[in-house]
């Protein structure tokens, strides 16, 4: 005769798959209510679950490390599928932690600039992902933006430490061969 903790471990064992799928979909129902439980919980036991946190810190450290790595691919495709997601959140967030420049703001210079890079003159595309890229040209001694152009270009100024006399001399050196 199996007692019932047997029972319910084998039943556990045998249907894994049902479960996690039963418990997935009353999650997703249950969104809200369960950040609300969460949130109410975490505000009624702060300064336990901070106390914990300070004491375990290395255990809590340590955990999160093999989780990382026992879960690789997983975690990858999560951040893929949220870049997929949120790819102007991204871009926006990234433009004004860098550059202090909303979307907005980045539009309204394609549409200045015409879309043509200063540098080159050649189309800035918004679907390229290579050279011709689109970066932010910006003085690294002042931070100031200066405009948008291709990634290439930029390397160029960069190369160069933003100098007019190196590609001045440059200039001269390509017409005189």
């Amino acid at each position: 005769m199996i007692n019932k903790k047997q029972y319910q471990k084998e039943y556990r064992e045998k249907n894994k798959d049902k479960i996690k799928e039963v418990g997935k979909e009353y999650r997703e129902k249950n969104k809200d209510k369960i950040k609300e439980v969460k949130k109410e919980y975490y505000e009624k036991n702060k300064d336990k679950i901070k106390e914990y946190r300070e004491k375990n810190k290395d255990k809590i450290k340590e955990v999160k490390k093999e989780y990382r790595e026992k879960n690789k691919d997983k975690i990858k495709e999560v951040g893929k599928e949220y870049y997929e997601k949120n790819k102007d959140k991204i871009k926006e967030s990234r433009l004004m932690r860098k550059y202090g420049l909303s979307l907005e703001d980045y539009e309204k210079m394609l549409v200045s600039q015409k879309y043509i890079c200063p540098i080159c003159k050649e189309k800035l595309d918004i679907n390229e992902n290579n050279g011709k890229r689109i970066v932010v040209d910006h003085d690294h001694n002042t931070e100031a933006v200066r405009g948008l152009i291709h990634a290439n270009c930029n390397s160029l100024l960069g190369f160069a430490g933003d100098n007019n006399k190196i590609l001045l001399n440059a200039k001269e050196y390509l017409e005189q061969i």
